[in-house]
């Protein structure tokens, strides 16, 4: 993948909160998708994970203790993906399309949506 990235780490049970009873998959892209995450997530190997792929340099801000950044201006610098046709288990794999161009990056405020719809106590 060539296109440069940060990425914010989301924890499932934070990506599910919203969403009552079920793991299915269909449910859990809609999830994303409801708060414009339309490309670029990825699954970790065992589905604890949501990775989010967001602009660059776009997290040296963030300021959500839980949740974990990735990029030039934080602890992790380099993150892992998997081949951009990996679209399903087992292994970690794209649940929404790889991106293949900056413009198809999310904007980090729509993550923060998302976790504000399902914060934690």
């Amino acid at each position: 993948m060539a296109v440069h990235c940060d990425g914010i780490i989301l924890n499932a049970t934070d990506v599910k909160r919203g969403i009552r009873g079920t793991k299915d998959e269909p449910e859990i892209e809609a999830r994303f998708k409801e708060f414009g995450i339309c490309n670029a997530v990825i699954v970790t190997r065992t589905r604890q994970e949501y990775t989010v792929l967001v602009t660059p340099d776009s997290t040296r801000d963030w300021d959500i203790p839980w949740v974990e950044c990735v990029g030039a201006g934080h602890r992790r610098k380099h993150l892992a993906v998997p081949h951009p046709t990996r679209e399903a288990w087992p292994g970690a794999y794209w649940l929404l399309t790889a991106p293949d161009c900056r413009e198809k990056l999310n904007d980090p405020a729509n993550v923060r949506k998302l976790l504000r719809a399902g914060a934690r106590p």
